[in-house]
């Protein structure tokens, strides 16, 4: 049973990885100042970090080609992205 459980878990994060692995520049160049972060998941996929605030994204992390990258939200919409230089892998 934990043998199942073990190897539904790496499936899953292996696919996890796999579809990370897909985001380009050009996807973030996709996404716009006022979008709402549903249009952002729609383009990007689910984040790899993320932060809420009474339940408004604060921003949302990407890691894309070994950089990190954020979009933060004002007022529930994208307002800036930048790289970070705080990346861990």
């Amino acid at each position: 049973m934990m043998r199942t459980i073990y190897c539904l878990l790496l499936a899953a994060v292996i696919c996890g990885y796999a579809v990370q692995e897909n985001l380009s520049i050009e996807d973030l160049q996709k996404v716009k100042v006022g979008m709402s972060p549903g249009k952002v998941v729609e383009i990007m996929g689910d984040p790899d970090e993320s932060m809420e605030l009474d339940e408004k994204p604060m921003y949302f992390a990407y890691h894309i080609d070994d950089e990190k990258w954020v979009i933060d939200f004002e007022d529930g919409k994208v307002g800036k992205k930048y790289k970070s230089d705080n990346f861990v892998h």
